[in-house]
């Protein structure tokens, strides 16, 4: 046998594992200003599949990269509502 692979535990043993980063969803902020123009929506929901706990069940939710979060009443800034980046 070639290798052996003896030496294939003791890397594992001496190997650091990293946690993956924990995705925070960021904060929107406006400044108080007049409306001078018209918010439109373009485009679709960009949804990915996921399995539930039900086999043969599958959801679809939004990535954490397109949602965000912002005060819908700017004198009550944190009194956060979640929004979803089309």
């Amino acid at each position: 046998m070639i290798g052996g692979g003896g030496g294939r535990k003791k890397v594992e043993d001496t190997t650091q594992r990293v946690i993956a980063p924990e995705v925070k969803i960021p904060i929107v902020r406006v400044k108080m200003q007049p409306r001078r123009h018209k918010v439109i929506s373009f485009g679709y929901m960009v949804t990915i599949p996921e399995e539930t706990g039900v086999p043969g069940e599958v959801r679809t939710v939004v990535p954490d990269v397109y949602k965000f979060q912002y005060p819908p009443v700017p004198e009550v800034p944190d009194d956060l509502v979640p929004g979803v980046t089309p």
